[in-house]
């Protein structure tokens, strides 16, 4: 099993006032590289709640070849962390892309997947 995991990404979540009226999308992205079709990549970030309770709307992913892994609650409480992560699976060769997307109600983490099915 192929771990790519090499690089180590914290969303630290701002407590934001609840008079905010427009959600904020914030963009990263993550290339799983050349996987055998039938093998998995895994890659993980950790959420943190900073000074207050963290509520989490949703997280999803998206893509076929891709399966969401998460230990995260509803609510996170403040000064803690969850992990959330993604899988690549291939299942047919050829390039694959999904998101993962975290939402937090104020704002929103949304991470480009891609990955490369190969024999």
């Amino acid at each position: 099993m192929k771990y790519v995991a090499v690089f180590f990404l914290v969303l630290i979540c701002s407590n934001v006032n609840a008079q905010v009226l427009a959600q904020k999308d914030v963009h990263f992205s993550a290339n799983f590289g050349k996987v055998k079709i039938g093998e998995s990549a895994r890659v993980h970030w950790n959420l943190r709640a900073k000074d207050f309770d963290l509520a989490i709307q949703s997280i999803d992913v998206s893509g076929l070849a891709f399966k969401l892994e998460t230990d995260c609650p509803v609510t996170l409480p403040a000064q803690q962390r969850c992990a959330v992560g993604a899988v690549f699976t291939p299942s047919t060769e050829g390039v694959q892309q999904g998101q993962l997307v975290v939402d937090l109600y104020t704002e929103k983490f949304v991470i480009d997947l891609a990955g490369e099915g190969i024999n």
